[in-house]
């Protein structure tokens, strides 16, 4: 797997590092990687295009072909893999009840990550909430169809979960992650293609809400790239904060099609961190895709008479995780 990296070592002087955008390699020479130190090699920035549009690739290092991050390397993926699945398990030390949120799938390499129960677990609340129940009249906590009683089983589950997306993100959502990882919701099992969205494939993600939709399923977790730097605090009418990111125009069918993205965010501390940045991933069960009318001639004049609204709950700081994407 071709790992992109933003910055590497020089191979002459393994002290000094080379942002990516910045590397000549008249001037730089050869550079390995920041971590192991193995051999890589630089790719310029370049525009290709996708459906139609342009899309900007930024320059980034990778491994030549035949070329493997070492062992111990944190750009080796089936490693980081392993020791994710190890922090896992643990938490049977933890409760009797517990069982891993991520564990090897039938003895082979590929991880198996069990996304009802963090979904149980970001429905639950934070540890605090746990610690702070009457043990006599809430003595269990269910969690993916499994009884545990400590507030230290949700709190490994939430550094789990905090942990793969984190995991996802340093890897750009890149689809060779597909050959490490599987998913499991219930008893369904999601293809990598159904629960990871770049910045780039709205579109792709309102075509599988659309589809559950259509055959009147219930939504499952999804993992999405959004833009949150020039997001805005809407009125807050509940328990959450209403985070509106900026309008999105996507060509639907030969129509423009407007969609409206708010995060509902719970702790409102996460509010700023979230819109500190440029790029999030984001990990959750959106809510039922909701038509928006606009019916305002200043609204028609835009283009804004197809709009839908897609809403997404956000209980944890598990659940988001900064993401830099090579294209934009």
């Amino acid at each position: 797997m071709a790992v992109k990296m933003t910055t590497a070592r020089l191979l002459a002087d393994p002290g000094v590092f080379v942002r990516a955008e910045d590397y000549n390699k008249a001037v730089h020479h050869g550079v390995v990687c920041r971590s192991c130190r193995c051999t890589v090699h630089g790719t310029s920035a370049y525009e290709r295009n996708q459906n139609g549009l342009q899309i900007h690739v930024r320059a980034f290092f990778s491994v030549s072909a035949g070329v493997r991050h070492k062992q111990g390397c944190g750009y080796n993926v089936q490693r980081t893999m392993d020791l994710l699945v190890a922090r896992s398990s643990k938490i049977t030390n933890l409760d009797v009840n517990a069982i891993p949120l991520l564990a090897h799938d039938s003895g082979t390499k590929k991880a198996e990550f069990r996304l009802h129960i963090m979904m149980d677990c970001l429905k639950a609340g934070p540890p605090s909430r746990l610690e702070a129940s009457n043990p006599q009249r809430v003595p269990y906590l269910v969690v993916g169809g499994h009884y545990v009683r400590s507030a230290r089983v949700l709190s490994s589950y939430l550094n789990t979960t905090r942990s793969l997306l984190a995991f996802i993100a340093r890897f750009e959502g890149n689809d060779s992650l597909s050959d490490h990882v599987t998913f499991k919701y219930e008893k369904h099992t999601i293809k990598w293609r159904d629960f990871f969205f770049n910045q780039n494939q709205q579109k792709e993600l309102l075509e599988k809400l659309m589809a559950m939709d259509t055959k009147a399923e219930a939504y499952h977790p999804v993992a999405f790239v959004v833009r949150t730097r020039d997001s805005s605090v809407d009125n807050k009418l509940s328990g959450d904060t209403p985070l509106k990111l900026t309008r999105t125009s996507l060509l639907w069918e030969g129509q423009k099609l407007s969609l409206f993205t708010t995060l509902y965010v719970v702790p409102d501390f996460l509010v700023p961190s979230i819109q500190s940045r440029e790029y999030t991933v984001v990990c959750a069960i959106p809510r039922r895709l909701k038509p928006i009318s606009r019916v305002t001639s200043e609204g028609q004049k835009k283009g804004w008479n197809n709009s839908l609204g897609l809403h997404v709950p956000i209980y944890s700081s598990a659940q988001v995780c900064g993401f830099r994407p090579i294209e934009a």
